[in-house]
């Protein structure tokens, strides 16, 4: 039976996250996400927190810690809480878990382009016909996978599917590991590009 303990307020959601169905959770769940703050927020003030998961919630994006440390495991379901862009709500998920992964949740104007160099590079250099600007974006890496985060007005993702191997896109709320996350087994996943990189604007050939 579906658990009436998701009827909560947000501000009591987090402290029984654990008690949460996790299909339940994860079927109906918004993201408690918030507008950047007009200061800039200190990582020395939130020493729990990763200086680049700091820096991420300066850009605004919503965040969630990831319990797994596996490349099978599905990112959404390992979540331990609703993404958000508040760190107060990440700060005691970090004091538990404190070698946990971090991932952001894409949508509300942020799109990732994933990129595996090994399958999807023959395909790629014909999708943005040898046009290479867009790489000066925000960029982290993990072993061959490249991911590019853009910025997007809204307006509808490509359709990728097979006939583009090794490119996806992450646009509509599915969410996608950032630095410093790492894997019992398999490369970990870092900055490829300056941390402090701009997010531009989502190539055409990415939109519909």
């Amino acid at each position: 039976a579906t658990p009436e303990i998701y009827t909560l307020s947000l501000h009591d959601a987090l402290p029984i996250y654990y008690m949460i169905n996790a299909e339940t959770f994860l079927a109906n769940r918004s993201s408690l996400s918030f507008p950047p703050a007009s200061q800039p927020l200190d990582a020395q003030d939130f020493p729990e927190l990763p200086a680049s998961i700091v820096h991420a919630l300066n850009r605004g994006w919503a965040i969630a810690p990831v319990l797994a440390h596996s490349l099978s495991a599905s990112v959404k379901r390992s979540m331990a809480g609703l993404p958000t862009s508040d760190p107060s709500r990440l700060v005691p998920i970090a004091r538990e878990h404190p070698d946990c992964n971090w991932a952001v949740e894409t949508g509300n104007g942020l799109l990732i382009f994933e990129v595996n160099s090994e399958a999807g590079l023959p395909v790629l250099r014909h999708l943005c016909q040898n046009e290479w600007d867009w790489r000066e974006t925000l960029r982290f890496r993990s072993g061959a996978t490249d991911f590019f985060a853009f910025h997007h007005s809204g307006r509808r993702v490509r359709f990728l599917g097979n006939r583009f191997p090794g490119l996806k896109s992450h646009w509509n709320g599915s969410a996608v590991l950032l630095p410093p996350s790492w894997f019992v087994f398999g490369p970990p996943v870092n900055y490829a590009s300056d941390s402090n990189a701009p997010v531009l604007d989502a190539p055409a050939w990415l939109l519909d």
